[in-house]
């Protein structure tokens, strides 16, 4: 599902997705949209939070097990992933879509993918 930036707050409020995709050039609105997302899942209790950094098809396999992993300190994880290529590929594409299917509701991802076009999104 796309969701605009302006309508960003009112669906925040509503529901939670598994996995959020920032795109677009403007790194304020990206900042931002990051912001307002992790603010609403810390309203759902004690988060624990990471940061990965992804340019290999490795680094995606991480992503994917600290998605189904738990954290001893808190009940749930925030994984704040950064991806600077400009397109994902099929490594990606593949984890991304198992995690879809078999989402840990304890885990959210916020992957800021500001090369990726629109379309890249699309599979």
């Amino acid at each position: 599902m796309l969701i605009k930036y302006q309508a960003l707050l009112q669906h925040l409020r509503k529901n939670m997705q598994a996995i959020y995709v920032l795109i677009g050039q403007d790194h304020y609105l990206l900042n931002d949209a990051a912001f307002n997302i992790k603010k609403a899942w810390r309203q759902r209790g004690e988060t624990d939070e990471k940061t990965l950094h992804i340019n290999t098809a490795a680094e995606w396999s991480t992503l994917e097990e600290e998605a189904n992993s738990y954290s001893l300190f808190s009940e749930q994880v925030l994984l704040d992933a950064r991806f600077d290529k400009k397109c994902i590929d099929a490594a990606g594409k593949t984890i991304l879509s198992h995690y879809l299917q078999n989402t840990n509701p304890h885990c959210l991802i916020i992957l800021r993918a500001s090369a990726v076009p629109a379309k890249q999104l699309q599979w």
